[in-house]
């Protein structure tokens, strides 16, 4: 697993506390108000946005073809800290505690 940030700032293997962490840093309202979790490539859960404002979360299964995004997008902090910690676990219950919505992304 490897945690990027807006800030560019890379956490290989994050711990849970680590996550918690960085998630609650995102700065409100800028263009680095973002954190992905990478578990390979193409795989990986991102959320968007900042703990007072609340989180825009999305992820992919391997394609753009499999690209969500939550249906709620102004998620609370604790929802977002759970469904990283979860992913980080490789758990899949994270997914299924959220209503998810299949978006088109521009293909490069």
């Amino acid at each position: 697993m490897l945690l990027e940030l807006g800030s560019g700032a890379t956490i290989d293997e994050p711990k849970p506390g680590q996550l918690l962490a960085a998630l609650a840093a995102l700065p409100e309202g800028t263009d680095g108000s973002y954190a992905i979790l990478t578990a390979e490539d193409h795989y990986f859960v991102q959320a968007s946005g900042s703990y007072s404002g609340g989180f825009t979360l999305e992820y992919q299964d391997g394609s753009l073809d499999k690209h969500f995004q939550c249906e709620n997008t102004r998620l609370d902090f604790e929802t977002v800290v759970k469904a990283f910690q979860s992913y980080a676990r490789r758990d899949p219950h994270w997914k299924s505690n959220l209503d998810w919505k299949r978006i088109e992304l521009p293909r490069q």
